[in-house]
Parts: C-alpha cells; sequence; structure tokens
C-alpha cells in the first residue's frame, strides 16, 4: 500500500516502550537470538520508524517512547557494536534512519501498560508487538479516512472525479456527496443516486468499499473494492483489480453565498447562483484569463459528436465529457489527420479538463447560454477581463462549431478547425 499511512490522530496502545533496558546493560547477561532483532528490512521496523516520525511532527502515535533510554545495535554476527544513548524522538528518528541496512537493534520484553480499565496489557516477543501496532494503525487510519471524508462542516463539500488525461472520462466532474455515516448522494449526467462508502483492510491494503444503487452504468464502473493507492486531506486515488483508476478530489464552498459579479472561490468571477444546490452545483464562476495557447481547435472538423449539442446553463459538463471521450475513442490526439488535414491535435474541451487555478481543477468548456452569461455578466460589472472571441462546447454541424461572437454580442458558427478563437473556462461549484 502506497502513502496510506497517515500522519494522523492515532490511539497509545504502548505508553512505555524501553530498549534493552538501561546505560548499565550487561551484554553478557542475556543471549540475543535472531527472532529477537527488528532488522532494518523488516515490517516492524518500518511500523517503528513511522511511529516515531509522527511523534516528532506532533501527531499522537500508536507507540510512545519514553526517554532517556539506550539502544544496543547489532551486526550481522548478533554481536553489539554500539550504544546509542537516546534522549528524544529526534534522537531516536536519527538513529532508525541512518542504522546500516545490515545492522538491527532489540526490545526488552515484556512490554506492559495498564488500560483504562485498570487491567494490565502485555506485549511479550515482536511478533506480538507487531500485530498490536497493526491493528492499532489499522483502526485508527480507517477513523482518520472516516474523518476526512465525512467531515463535520458548515461548508458544502463535494468529491469529484478528476479528469484523467490518459482515459475515458465519463464520469468527469460526477460528484459524491457525504450524507454523514457513510452515506452519499452521487450526482452524474442529472440523475441522482444513493451511494454507500465503507473503509476496510484487505491483507494490510487499505481499500473503499463503493455501493452505488440499481443497474446502470454508474454501478457498473464504480461498484468494486477499490485499493486506495493514495489519500489525504483533499484527494483519495482509487484503483481497481481490472487496473481502472480514478482520482476524487474533495472541494468545498463555504456556505456564505456568493455574489454574481464577484470574486468567486477560485479567483474568477462568479457568473450565476440557481439559489440552491442541486445536481452537485449551485453557482457557476468563470476564469479570470482566457488559456495561454492561442492554437486550441474545437476539434474534429469532419463528423459530429453525439449529445454535444446542449445549449443551456448546467449543460457544458455534458458537452465537455462527450467532446474528450470522442477524441479520446478514435485516438484523435496522436492521429488528427483522421479527420481532416486542418487539424492539428489540440482540442479545447481537453486542455481545458487539464487547466488548474489556484488549486481548482474542475473546469469546462461553457455551452452557448453559457457563453452569453459570460459576456452579460462582464459587460454589466466591467471587469478587467477583456472578452474576445472565445469557444463554445456546443457543436453546430459536421464541420461547425459555436463560439461567442464579439461583433454581433451572440453565439455563432465557425469550423471546429479554426485557430483563431481563444478558449474560457468555467467551473461549477
Amino acid at each position: 500500500m502506497k502513502n496510506t499511512f497517515l500522519a494522523s490522530t492515532f490511539l497509545f496502545i504502548i505508553t512505555i516502550l524501553t530498549i534493552n533496558g538501561c546505560s548499565d546493560y550487561d551484554d553478557n547477561l542475556k543471549v540475543i537470538q535472531l527472532e529477537d532483532l527488528i532488522q532494518k528490512d523488516s515490517e516492524l521496523f518500518t511500523v517503528i520508524q513511522k511511529s516515531v516520525k509522527n511523534t516528532t511532527e506532533e501527531s499522537e502515535v500508536c507507540v510512545e517512547f519514553v526517554y532517556p533510554i539506550v539502544v544496543f545495535e547489532y551486526d550481522s554476527n548478533l554481536t553489539i557494536i554500539q550504544n546509542h544513548n537516546i534522549f528524544n524522538d529526534d534522537d531516536m528518528m536519527d538513529l532508525l534512519n541512518n542504522l546500516s541496512v545490515n545492522n538491527s537493534i532489540s526490545i526488552s520484553y515484556p512490554i506492559n501498560t495498564t488500560l483504562n480499565n485498570g487491567s494490565v496489557f502485555s506485549i511479550n516477543n515482536n511478533d506480538e508487538l507487531l500485530a498490536n501496532l497493526k491493528e492499532c494503525y489499522q483502526e485508527t487510519t480507517i477513523e482518520e479516512c472516516n474523518d476526512i471524508c465525512f467531515p463535520i462542516s458548515a461548508d458544502k463539500c463535494f468529491w469529484k472525479v478528476q479528469f484523467n488525461e490518459d482515459n475515458n472520462n465519463t464520469f468527469y466532474l460526477s460528484s459524491f456527496e457525504s450524507r454523514n455515516n457513510g452515506a452519499f448522494y452521487f450526482y452524474h449526467d442529472n440523475e441522482i443516486l444513493e451511494a454507500t462508502w465503507i473503509f476496510l483492510f484487505i491483507e494490510d491494503n487499505l481499500h473503499l468499499n463503493i455501493n452505488i444503487e440499481g443497474q446502470n452504468s454508474a454501478t457498473a464502473a464504480w461498484n468494486f473494492n477499490w485499493l486506495v493507492e493514495y489519500i489525504d486531506e483533499s484527494t483519495i486515488h482509487l484503483i481497481n483489480l481490472q487496473g481502472n483508476q480514478f482520482k476524487v478530489q474533495k472541494t468545498c464552498t463555504s456556505t456564505t453565498p456568493y455574489i454574481v459579479g464577484e470574486e468567486g472561490p477560485s479567483g474568477g468571477i462568479t457568473l450565476y447562483d440557481k439559489g440552491e444546490y442541486s445536481n452537485g452545483w449551485r453557482y457557476i464562476e468563470v476564469a479570470p484569463d482566457y488559456l495561454t495557447t492561442i492554437t486550441l481547435q474545437w476539434g474534429c472538423d469532419t463528423n459530429n459528436i453525439a449529445n454535444t449539442d446542449n445549449t443551456e446553463l448546467g449543460e457544458g459538463l455534458i458537452n465537455t465529457k462527450n467532446i474528450v471521450n470522442y477524441h479520446h475513442s478514435n485516438n484523435f490526439y496522436l492521429n488528427p489527420s483522421i479527420c481532416s488535414s486542418l487539424n492539428n491535435g489540440s482540442v479545447a474541451a481537453f486542455e481545458v479538463g487539464m487547466y488548474e487555478l489556484n488549486n481548482y481543477t474542475d473546469w469546462i468548456l461553457p455551452s452557448n447560454e453559457e457563453c452569453i452569461l459570460i459576456h452579460n455578466t462582464i459587460n454589466n460589472i466591467g471587469a478587467s477581463l477583456i472578452l474576445t472571441n472565445f469557444w463554445s462546447s456546443t457543436e453546430n454541424s459536421v464541420t461547425n462549431a459555436y463560439f461567442f461572437n464579439m461583433n454581433t454580442q451572440d453565439v455563432d458558427t465557425m469550423i471546429k478547425s479554426d485557430v483563431s478563437i481563444k478558449t474560457l473556462p468555467i467551473r461549477y461549484f
């Protein structure tokens, strides 16, 4: 498992841990066996190392050392080669980080502590220590994951599926909204589905079991035990046995209303407020500037792309996903001549999906009505964004797509391979 060991709040299952006793320890009094040692490449060594690292970062951990202690270092012949006087966690971390790969340390057993109920808890060997530490970390990792995914917050939070530049983007910006206790709403293409998330460990690896109601494209794509390759406060990277991958990112918006014409969360301009959240969003925001590339085409100018003729507010996302998926499915990005000699391999909707601004990665190409909304809002507030011709995500015909024409101040049509029209992203939040 990669990156799922969280530096966070862990249980204290051991409150006193001494390594081979006092400084006047006589190594002739104890015969060290190989199974007594904690070797550099062992799982137990790694767990202890991570535990000390968490302590140095002022996080609670599953094991706490009480200093000062002496740590004996052994070579491959089980001979003590050095005594280390350890006075704090930084000293311990230096020792663990710099220990030779062929050397080992050992712990004196039993380790005893008194639990809250008054009973004495005892660990008698390395195997018992590892088992208890792993159980503690699994429990607390799941607890931490639940805290991340089901936050108690005044903000409005959604887990949004992120853009995948190498794969299908049918679920781009489909979103999960936590209802707490593992229950979610899943918003996809204007559908609202019930869903659940359950974190669990399988063979020491953290998994996320996702279950979406019904029998549909969403259930076929999402209802798996996903291996959690990475998790932090805002991102979960998932992979299943078939090799499919999704990255979902938490985006939170203050419940304080955003005012149309004022700055949005990403630093752009708030264009629209529909008054309440539905389908995973309430507001529309336009980026503060165009994408810098000036040669972006709309896309393939010899074929119709299904379901990209949507024109209304809130429909730019559907167009954007279908544009991107069409060009991915026919390998257009690497072989644009399959469409036309005029196509250069660029697709405005793809570049918008790749766009990031102030850590926001949920951008789309606007529909016709959203283009008009951009113009009207910018014109009304006199914003610094100077408008010029920019692409709509709405297709017109086999050869043409819509763009906002600043001369007519309305949407108009242009050949899809045109390179003079700019690209201006928007986002729903």
